[in-house]
C-alpha cells in the first residue's frame, strides 16, 4: 500500500461516481482519484500499470461480473 498512490474508484453508475468524487473532495484529500465503470477496465489498468493504489472503492453489482 502506497499512501500517495491513487484512489480507485469502480462505479458503473455516474451518478453515484460524482456523489463519491465530490465527498472526496470535500475531504481535501491530495490522491489522484482515478474512475473505472467496468471491471474489465480496471483489472487492465491495474495489470499495466506501475501505480501502487492507496485504497479501492468498488461497486459490488457490476455488470458483465459474477463477483467471483
Amino acid at each position: 500500500m502506497d499512501i500517495n498512490g491513487p484512489i480507485i474508484v469502480i462505479e458503473d453508475d455516474p451518478d453515484d461516481s460524482l456523489l463519491l468524487q465530490k465527498a472526496l473532495d470535500e475531504l481535501s484529500i491530495e490522491n489522484e482519484i482515478k474512475v473505472f465503470s467496468t471491471a474489465s477496465h480496471v483489472l487492465f489498468y491495474l495489470e499495466t500499470t506501475q501505480d501502487r493504489p492507496f485504497i479501492i472503492l468498488s461497486d459490488i453489482n457490476l455488470p458483465g461480473t459474477k463477483g467471483t
